[in-house]
């Protein structure tokens, strides 16, 4: 039962890292030849897991909010970081797009 409940976990990172990289792939380099996307996933002291994805493209509109987007891909992110992890989501819009996601480890 315990293995269950990381699987389902992993799938949802799974799920919200391939939504952002797409998001990233389809967006940010529009002008661009080259770009980076970076992903880390860390294991913070506080029992709590901190996902990043970050790239140096053009950057998510500065009108666009994770929480009230009319995207459906971020409204995936949305339902899966907060509604599955019940984690919470933070992003920086600075020399690209910068989205940290944190939730507790159990």
């Amino acid at each position: 039962m315990k293995h269950e409940k990381y699987k389902i976990k992993i799938i949802n990172l799974v799920l919200i890292i391939n939504e952002l990289v797409t998001n990233s792939l389809k967006y940010a380099f529009v002008d661009k030849e080259k770009g980076k996307i970076q992903i880390s996933i860390k294991d913070a002291s506080d029992n709590t897991v901190m996902l990043r994805v970050k790239d140096d493209g053009d950057g998510i509109s500065k009108d666009v909010e994770v929480r009230s987007s009319e995207s459906l891909g971020l409204e995936l992110v949305e339902h899966l970081a907060v509604g599955q992890l019940n984690g919470e989501i933070n992003m920086q819009q600075n020399d690209g797009t910068d989205i940290y996601i944190k939730f507790k480890r159990q």
